[in-house]
């Protein structure tokens, strides 16, 4: 029988949150399910069982860091696909610190009214509880009252919105950073013009032409690189779900854990990393570094991750600059997708990729500016 693994200390015990996920595929590994669910928090931990539960279905739990509002997270988490299965995600009950669950308890909704922890013998044992504390409220005891109010607003079903775009406009999907970064050369070079861009934030756009004959046209040329534009669609009004490019800032990797691949590690806890950290040998402030995700979520991402190694626990802080916000060719004056000066031999996703070298805070500053409007024209 194998040992079992290290205890989890109780400061990060406090933090965590469990979620029972069943009905899983087959042939699903860790790795897949933190795809899926990598956008909704801070992801700590990820046990797939061996066995099935009763109803036959693969099961596992997933542990996150600081869930301010698990009903908000559970609602957020209700329709989530891998393939053909939908996923049915509980909060987890009476967890072992190994990672089981009592079988008894895995299907009841209600969680019973108990203190949030509890340690039995070596065992340590984790109760789920309606609402959860930040890990300087677990120490000092103060927990200050909720500042954001969460409301609810019913709109009309059929409710009209942009009906004028409708069918002569594209959705479009990039297929990475680069593009984004290179936009205005890549189509400049297509020769789409005579329509308008609109961002949406994230890596996605809307193109409105003249006609739905012109969307028609524009979008067999877009398909044509599916590299770059990873989808491509007539919009009809459908539901385009939110995105947001968020510039985060990493502090506290100790010196001697500091690499490329550590701090990527770090911020793909919070989002899809779509422009690494890079460390150069010239580098002379070695205190912080900025790396681009790919988020689902509107909140401002500002957490504590603790690294573990050699038995010793490091604490390393992730916040947001809010300041970058749009891409840099919506703010150069114009209102012309394309001028003059631009270079079309440079537009080939090959060469956006070699851009990605150099400085990520000078790519922060060069790539997003703030306050801006979110739409420009290309040329007629």
């Amino acid at each position: 029988m194998g040992s079992r693994r290290k205890p989890i200390p109780v400061e990060i015990q406090r933090r965590i949150t469990k979620f029972f996920i069943t009905n899983l595929p087959d042939r699903c590994s860790g790795s897949d399910l933190a795809g899926v669910l990598r956008g909704y928090g801070v992801i700590f931990g990820i046990y797939i069982a061996k066995k099935r539960d009763k109803g036959g279905k693969r099961f596992g739990f997933v542990s996150f860091l600081d869930v301010r509002d698990i009903k908000e997270m559970l609602r957020r988490m209700y329709n989530i696909k891998m393939g053909a299965f939908k996923l049915e995600i509980n909060v987890a009950r009476f967890i072992l610190e190994d990672g089981e669950i009592r079988e008894e308890y895995v299907h009841k909704q209600k969680a019973p009214n108990i203190p949030p922890s509890h340690n039995t013998g070596n065992i340590n044992v984790r109760f789920a509880k309606k609402g959860t504390f930040s890990f300087k409220e677990a120490l000092t005891g103060d927990r200050k009252k909720e500042e954001v109010q969460n409301k609810t607003l019913i709109l009309d079903d059929h409710q009209p919105v942009m009906e004028d775009l409708h069918g002569r406009s594209l959705f479009i999907k990039l297929g990475s950073f680069a593009v984004l970064r290179n936009l205005r050369s890549i189509l400049s070079d297509m020769g789409l013009k005579g329509g308008r861009l609109r961002y949406l934030g994230g890596l996605q756009l809307l193109i409105t032409f003249n006609s739905i004959d012109h969307a028609t046209m524009a979008k067999d040329e877009l398909l044509g690189r599916p590299k770059d534009f990873s989808l491509v669609e007539s919009w009809k009004g459908q539901e385009i779900d939110f995105e947001k490019i968020a510039w985060v800032k990493i502090q506290g990797i100790p010196m001697h854990l500091m690499n490329d691949e550590t701090m990527d590690k770090v911020a793909g806890l919070f989002g899809t990393v779509i422009h690494k950290t890079q460390l150069e040998e010239d580098d002379l402030d070695l205190s912080y570094y900025y790396a681009a995700l790919l988020v689902n979520s509107g909140k401002i991402i500002q957490g504590e991750v603790s690294l573990m190694w050699k038995d010793k626990l490091y604490s390393v802080w992730v916040y947001e600059d809010t300041g970058a916000r749009v891409p840099d060719f919506l703010n150069e004056g114009s209102c012309s997708l394309y001028d003059e000066s631009v270079d079309s031999s440079s537009s080939s996703s090959e060469e956006a990729d070699k851009s990605e070298t150099g400085s990520v805070a000078a790519d922060k500053e060069e790539v997003m500016q703030s306050d801006s409007a979110s739409e420009t024209e290309l040329d007629a």
